[in-house]
């Protein structure tokens, strides 16, 4: 948890916990409300801008274990965040990283748009950490935007 400087949280999270085996890169994740009883987790968003496909399906491994382990979901669901539902949309490293969740035997539904993160689509939202990083100061910047408008009346 941290609500400071991410570069440094990750670094120092890193060498006083060590990494897991088997992960090359550590993510961040942060929960979004959703219209369902669970909320939904984005990884990442913030700590691997440049991405590989292998790191977007580490992510996934990570949320699905997070999700199961400590929401205790059975079978969380895992979406990659696209410009589109279609397995061919998106960057190559995108339509790569569909390939290797299609052929998992995590419960990958598919590839998931902005909208599906709020609406409970799914428990799992995997991207890189320059868009999950958007998204989140997008979404911080909507309850702000409420909160000021409701103010105002």
């Amino acid at each position: 948890m941290s609500a400071g400087n991410t570069g440094a949280m990750l670094s120092t999270a890193t060498v006083l916990l060590g990494r897991i085996k088997g992960v090359s890169r550590p993510t961040i994740g942060s929960f979004f409300p959703s219209q369902v009883d669970s909320p939904t987790i984005v990884v990442d968003v913030g700590a691997n801008v440049d991405v590989k496909a292998r790191y977007l399906y580490e992510f996934a491994v990570m949320g699905n274990i997070y999700m199961n382990q400590m929401r205790n979901i059975d079978k969380p669901r895992i979406g990659l965040l696209n410009v589109g539902e279609e397995p061919s949309k998106g960057t190559e490293i995108l339509q790569q990283t569909y390939q290797m969740l299609s052929e998992s035997n995590m419960n990958f539904i598919g590839n998931v748009e902005g909208k599906d993160i709020l609406n409970g689509a799914c428990d799992v939202v995997v991207c890189d950490g320059y868009t999950g990083n958007a998204i989140l100061k997008f979404a911080e910047s909507v309850f702000t935007l409420i909160k000021f408008k409701l103010k105002s009346i």
